[in-house]
């Protein structure tokens, strides 16, 4: 599988394929993009002649007629990029990192963990734990101590294919090998706990599983914003 990209520069606003079969089948859940429009993405069956890991394509090289793709992490899988658009968690040796891309400087942490993704505010990151060869534990890490501050064993939602945060911070939807199920797990940002009742996501939808998703970004543009210079300025001219 290859990645295409869509975005107002593509001639005649078709797909481009970046990847172009360089770097033999990349699956879904192992590439992403950034705010700031760059792609990473895993190599874990690469052909002769190229390295497994992690590499990064930069936005600037998208229309080019090779796109240009550095290695970031040697041997490493599961990449995701923090919200600043400028770190990237990634899964090597079966550690966790955080990697800044313009230093290369790392962060690790000390767990046998998949699946790293942070939260949209930068301050949290989920990790799928490993016990005997599958995950059956969900943690969540504060990236400011790199401590553990909460857990849940949900013993029949192992082998995830993913993990994403709903934009306000508000859930952790885990998407489940088996059937393709996905379920939110609601997480209390005020005491950093996750709660107890947990949302199917699939119900009433079995005909047509969803294989894959992502969240989309929504903002709400009143005609006239209220408590603004704008609003105060009309009700002067009143």
């Amino acid at each position: 599988m290859n990645i295409y990209i869509w975005n107002k520069y593509t001639p005649d606003g078709q797909a481009v394929n970046i990847t172009q079969n360089r770097f033999g089948e990349i699956v879904e859940r192992d590439f992403d993009i950034s705010k700031n429009g760059d792609v990473i993405f895993a190599c874990k069956h690469p052909p002769d002649g190229v390295k497994k890991g992690v590499y990064l394509i930069p936005h600037t090289e998208f229309l080019k007629a090779e796109p240009r793709a550095t290695l970031v992490a040697l041997s490493a899988n599961q990449p995701s990029w923090l919200p600043d658009g400028e770190k990237v968690a990634f899964v090597e040796h079966h550690k966790v990192y955080v990697q800044t891309i313009a230093t290369g400087k790392r962060v690790i942490f000390d767990i046998i963990g998949n699946y790293p993704t942070v939260s949209p505010d930068g301050r949290y990151m989920v990790v799928g734990r490993s016990f005997f060869g599958s995950v059956n534990q969900i943690e969540i890490y504060s990236l400011t101590t790199l401590r553990l501050i909460d857990k849940i064993e949900p013993t029949h939602y192992v082998f995830p294919t993913d993990f994403k945060w709903s934009p306000d911070g508000a859930h952790v939807v885990l998407t489940r090998l088996v059937g393709r199920e996905h379920y939110a797990f609601p997480f209390d940002r005020r005491t950093r706990k996750f709660r107890t009742q947990v949302e199917f996501l699939d119900q009433g939808i079995f005909d047509n599983p969803i294989v894959t998703y992502d969240w989309t970004h929504v903002g709400a543009y009143p005609v006239e914003p209220t408590d603004r210079l704008t609003t105060l300025w009309g009700k002067i001219k009143q």
